[in-house]
């Protein structure tokens, strides 16, 4: 998340890596409002956070498992097809949809986490 002087700010900024609850990743500004957390908004609101936002989401990535019977139902509908309603998000760029065979468990968490880090600190 890059402030309005396009200076990477962590004052402002607290990521959870993963929800073990969702399995996703979750962005919050300001310490409280949620820019994005896919599982518990429809895709119009959490586009309309992003492209309202005076903050700039470098990328959005999500994970999911495409066997976890507690979020991918809710997580994919809200975030799935994001860059069909949010100008702010274009697949290939700033935006990845990440989802693979497997429940709401470990090895999706880690294998996000691992891939957060190596976008996250390419850069």
């Amino acid at each position: 998340v890059r402030d309005k002087n396009d200076m990477l700010t962590f004052k402002d900024f607290n990521s959870s890596f993963t929800d073990a609850a969702t399995s996703t990743i979750k962005y919050y500004v300001n310490g409280s409002k949620s820019i994005a957390a896919p599982t518990s908004d429809a895709k119009e609101i959490v586009a309309k956070n992003i492209d309202e936002s005076e903050y700039t989401v470098d990328f959005f990535y999500n994970i999911c498992g495409t066997e976890d019977t507690i979020a991918y139902h809710s997580a994919s509908a809200a975030a799935k097809d994001l860059p069909t309603v949010c100008e702010k998000m274009v697949d290939g760029e700033n935006y990845l949809w990440h989802e693979k065979s497997g429940g709401h468990d470990f090895g999706i968490w880690y294998l996000g986490i691992y891939n957060f880090s190596q976008l996250a600190f390419s850069k």
